[in-house]
């Protein structure tokens, strides 16, 4: 590009050079041709007419021939300037040509070079192309892997919130808060039927708190199908069914006592010290079966192997001691009789112990009222202990439920109450007349011991 500008200066300059020699010759000629046609027909003063016109004519020729040479120089310059300009000329055409042919050439390069550039380039897009190929092949290879992983983070995901749910609902239902732990348990049924652990939760809350023993009984049974090899479900499900014997009646009744006292003791033979979320445990409940069904002396060993299990709760301790009471009653015997009071007292002292945690516990303060009546046959002050007991447990505003349970606890007593307990005797029938009048208030129904 510097050497071309060059060149392009160069020309330039030689043709205004070869214009201006044509110019100065033209204007040389213009100059002596008006000076001579001046000197001519200017007159002299100082010669003579004829003279002056023979000296004039002679200076005319001499003119006329100075102009005639002067005009074959100029012609001879004019010619040589006009030779120059087409030497220039045709000089300048050749180097058009060759210019013209150097920017062919150029753009001929130019134009190879872009066309292998756009093979280049194609042949890159084609390897592209076949490379992406391959790696979508590979791609769709992999896609239903893909597909696992995307529905595994999605269950994934629901498995981790249904989690978050079951552990809100055993949170909420060891803190006996029983309603919101029922409302996430079925949360957690919505999103999977056979969640194990909300469909115990849920069972367990129906059969004690809601009084819906074929939805619990329904749902216990589901987890035993699930897992076979947890006792407490199987032990549940005993419990449920002897609720549902309860109600009913005949050979149905007998049936459903068969069935809970046989997942009962399963559920037992495998976990002996198996206990429920009150923390009693399961033996309680194969006594009040037993006894239930008319065998006292089988129930007897059933609540001793709960008090075993549990030699602090004050449930197994008051049902050994009534059961106690009644083997006096049968046999006559004086030692029996100190062994059911002492089982009385036991009784006594356990509830007191199980207070410090639940000290509002209806049950906790049934059982003191029933082993300080029966104990007032020791003690008359024991009566009004009784009494005072009694009170509080009616203050805590039993369901009907749980008031005919202890119902039915009082008048066991009465039954197995010697006949020469006069004052003792006088002291149930008083209690079993405050709690007919609870009931007959009407109290929502509620949970019953197991």
């Amino acid at each position: 590009m510097g050497a071309q500008a060059g060149q392009k200066r160069t020309d330039a300059a030689l043709r205004i050079i070869i214009y201006g020699l044509a110019i100065v010759v033209i204007l040389l000629l213009i100059a002596t041709l008006v000076a001579r046609l001046v000197y001519m027909v200017t007159p002299n003063v100082a010669a003579s007419a004829q003279v002056d016109v023979l000296e004039r004519a002679n200076d005319a020729v001499n003119a006329v021939n100075l102009l005639l040479s002067f005009l074959e120089g100029a012609s001879v310059l004019i010619g040589l300037g006009f030779g120059a300009a087409a030497l220039y000329g045709l000089r300048n055409v050749d180097d058009l040509r060759q210019n013209l042919e150097a920017e062919v050439e150029r753009v001929k390069q130019l134009q190879e070079a872009v066309q292998r550039d756009l093979r280049a380039a194609a042949e890159r897009d084609e390897q592209m192309r076949q490379r992406l190929e391959h790696q979508l092949e590979i791609l769709n290879s992999y896609r239903p892997e893909l597909e696992q992983i995307r529905n595994l983070r999605q269950e994934i995901v629901a498995a981790q919130e249904e989690l978050a749910l079951v552990q809100q609902a055993d949170q909420e239902f060891r803190l006996s808060n029983y309603s919101t732990a029922y409302r996430f348990a079925t949360q957690v049924l919505a999103r999977n039927p056979d969640n194990w652990l909300a469909l115990y939760i849920a069972g367990w809350l129906e059969v004690h708190q809601r009084d819906d023993l074929d939805g619990g009984i329904r749902h216990l049974q589901r987890v035993i199908e699930l897992k076979r090899d947890w006792p407490a479900a199987r032990a549940a499900y005993g419990v449920a069914l002897r609720r549902k014997a309860r109600r009913a009646t005949g050979e149905e009744r007998q049936n459903l006592f068969n069935a809970a006292e046989g997942a009962l003791l399963q559920a037992l033979g495998e976990s002996p010290k198996l206990v429920d979320f009150n923390g009693e445990s399961f033996w309680g409940p194969v006594g009040g079966i037993r006894l239930e069904t008319g065998r006292p002396e089988s129930a007897i060993e059933a609540y001793e192997h709960a008090l075993e299990v549990t030699p602090d709760s004050s449930y197994p301790a008051g049902n050994l001691a009534g059961l106690y009471l009644q083997r006096a009653r049968r046999s006559g015997d004086p030692a029996d009789r100190e062994r059911a009071l002492d089982a009385f007292a036991r009784t006594i002292h356990a509830a007191r112990r199980e207070q410090i945690l639940k000290p509002n516990d209806y049950f906790l303060w049934m059982d003191i009222a029933q082993a300080q009546t029966i104990l007032g046959i020791r003690d008359e002050a024991n009566f009004a202990g009784a009494q005072e007991a009694l009170a509080t447990a009616l203050r805590a505003h039993p369901s009907v439920n749980m008031l005919e349970t202890s119902r039915r606890g009082w008048n066991s007593l009465l039954e197995s109450c010697p006949a020469e307990w006069t004052s003792v005797e006088a002291h149930l029938q008083e209690a079993l007349r405050a709690i007919d009048a609870a009931i007959a208030a009407g109290k929502a129904p509620g949970p019953e011991p197991v």
